[in-house]
């Protein structure tokens, strides 16, 4: 991969949003147009997920570009959240962001380690997925397949803190930045007063998410399917199994811990002791064995990794409700008012929680906004989680979108999706949608080089309208939009 070697230039009125093809992971850069002439430059989200071919020289690539575009300068740099498609670039670009400077740093309030909900969020979440570790080590003896999968996903998220931690990279971006994280009013949280950028005249920046209520984080794809409650879930249960209290966070959970056990204490009989036991030794020996010597029962009758195969499907979830800790920015264009929105991979209880975020009318005469107003007024969507299923919701999501210039961006390899990792990404019921919704306007990173097909629902003017705002990078780097303010 090259990169150009020429400044982005912003329109006169609006914003051009560079989307990166760094493989599979979120990498955008904003251009705003400033009040002294010069641009104004945002950083959303740089990665790529691990184990993608070639990922650290894509990254390079990626920042190199990055640099020469901002003439080493990023006025602001967003995260979104703390997982390796969308972080990476600031570890495996290192040297390169070394020579960029900094002014500000947007982190969710859930990144702040002052803020007690946020701590216990994530030490909660890092119990959880200690023990899964735990089941990885046993798994690994018996199903190293299904071992590797899901140990895949615990280096993928921020599930370590302190070793070998995706923090770091935080951390690192926390000393770049000029201005400094100290309060909690440094840390992004929704409904606050709209965000500005110095020297960027009218653009308001409005913060949706992540939701300050921990259940609404925990819905990651329907109702009952939720992380932090009072009721023992199965991955309290499954942690059960492991005997491994790290996932025991309060008295309550003890309580329940007891409660939920098959059996009281006095009539449990632990594996070690099982062929010693004075009663039923003979039968556990002759029927599951312990040694495989003769006289012992068939080993194919144990159990001892058949119930390890549901930690696949915990990891996931743990892994979905990290997006969920998405930090999600509206940006309001000041003329039109048109909205761009970045939901990074906000899922289910990010997306309704949006509904109840307000701001009051403003001081020139402006309405009051809401989540559903901003959807209303959406023009430029990048969507989320490269696009699953359950990442852009349906009626209170795209449904709401109702601009008539909507276009979505996609940042996303679905080849290496379907046929490396088996994932759905994207999914075909959302890209219909999506089709649908945009008239064809759905940019991705993984078709930069395809010529986009004029659909029969927009007219040729208006299609015409929207590829001489298109524009594609050297050896299919990037793919840009221009988003005019009109």
């Amino acid at each position: 991969m090259t990169q150009s070697e020429t400044k982005l230039n912003p329109p006169e009125s609006g914003v051009i949003v560079r989307m990166y093809n760094s493989g599979f992971g979120d990498c955008l850069l904003l251009a705003f147009p400033g009040d002294d002439g010069q641009a104004r430059y945002m950083l959303i989200d740089c990665g790529v997920f691990m184990g993608y071919p070639d990922a650290k020289e894509r990254m390079q690539s990626v920042v190199r570009d990055i640099a020469a575009a901002t003439g080493n300068h990023l006025h602001v740099v967003a995260v979104t959240h703390e997982h390796e498609d969308h972080i990476s670039g600031f570890r495996q670009a290192r040297d390169i962001f070394d020579g960029i400077a900094i002014d500000d740093l947007w982190l969710a309030w859930t990144e702040n380690p002052k803020d007690p909900v946020a701590r216990q969020l994530k030490e909660t979440i890092v119990k959880k997925a200690k023990a899964l570790k735990s089941a990885v080590n046993r798994l690994g003896l018996i199903d190293q397949g299904a071992a590797s999968r899901i140990q895949a996903v615990l280096d993928f998220g921020p599930f370590e803190m302190g070793v070998n931690s995706k923090i770091s990279e935080l951390d690192y971006l926390r000393q770049q930045s000029k201005k400094k994280l100290k309060e909690q009013e440094d840390y992004r949280r929704p409904g606050e007063t709209p965000l500005t950028m110095p020297g960027v005249k009218g653009f308001k920046f409005y913060v949706l998410g992540p939701p300050r209520d921990p259940a609404a984080i925990g819905i990651t794809d329907k109702p009952s399917e939720t992380y932090l409650t009072s009721m023992m879930n199965e991955e309290a249960a499954f942690c059960i199994a492991l005997e491994d209290r790290l996932a025991v966070s309060s008295k309550q959970d003890e309580m329940l811990i007891e409660y939920c056990c098959p059996f009281n204490k006095p009539y449990e009989i632990p594996q070690k002791d099982a062929a010693a036991n004075k009663d039923y030794g003979e039968f556990f020996r002759t029927s599951y064995g312990f040694t495989g010597e003769k006289g012992q029962g068939p080993e194919w009758r144990r159990i001892d990794g058949d119930w390890l195969a549901p930690s696949e499907q915990l990891a996931l979830r743990i892994n979905n409700y990290t997006n969920n800790t998405s930090l999600v920015l509206a940006i309001e264009m000041p003329e039109s008012r048109d909205i761009l929105l970045f939901v990074g991979d906000a899922q289910v209880g990010n997306w309704r929680s949006w509904q109840k975020v307000q701001w009051a009318p403003g001081t020139h005469g402006e309405k009051g906004v809401d989540g559903g107003d901003i959807l209303n007024r959406t023009v430029f969507y990048k969507v989320g989680h490269h696009g699953s299923h359950n990442a852009t919701l349906r009626q209170q999501g795209l449904e709401m979108m109702n601009a008539d210039k909507l276009v979505a961006i996609i940042p996303v390899d679905q080849e290496w999706a379907h046929t490396v990792k088996g994932w759905s990404h994207p999914e075909q019921n959302l890209l219909d949608g999506l089709e649908e919704k945009a008239k064809g306007r759905v940019l991705r990173a993984d078709r930069i080089s395809a010529q986009l097909e004029k659909p029969d629902n927009i007219g040729t003017a208006a299609w015409q309208s929207f590829m001489s705002k298109v524009e594609c990078g050297p050896d299919n780097l990037w793919i840009q939009f221009t988003v005019e303010d009109k």
